[in-house]
């Protein structure tokens, strides 16, 4: 559904970007809107800083959900390791 790359970028912040080719669809309309819905999603997550972030929608995108969309990001994110919740969450667990 996404596919995600990323770089360090040595800076105190992260930068974001998302892709969504014509290919998903033709109409611009539908591209907007799975651009706004991940940018949505990227927003109300915490992420580590310094980091580039380029998420790349694949066609699945297109008949997704909010929910299902927002699952397939925090997927790749947390895949990254690159969740800054989920990241504290793993290292509590392995203190106990």
């Amino acid at each position: 559904m996404v596919a995600l790359r990323y770089a360090p970028n040595m800076l105190s912040h992260g930068r974001f970007g998302f892709v969504v080719g014509r290919r998903i669809s033709k109409l611009a309309v539908n591209r907007n809107l799975i651009r706004r819905r991940m940018r949505e999603v990227v927003r109300r997550s915490h992420i580590v800083p310094g980091w580039d972030l380029l998420f790349i929608a694949r066609p699945a995108a297109l008949d997704a959900t909010f929910s299902e969309l927002r699952d397939g990001l925090i997927r790749v994110i947390n895949q990254a390791h690159l969740n800054a919740d989920h990241n504290e969450t793993v290292q509590r667990a392995n203190k106990t």
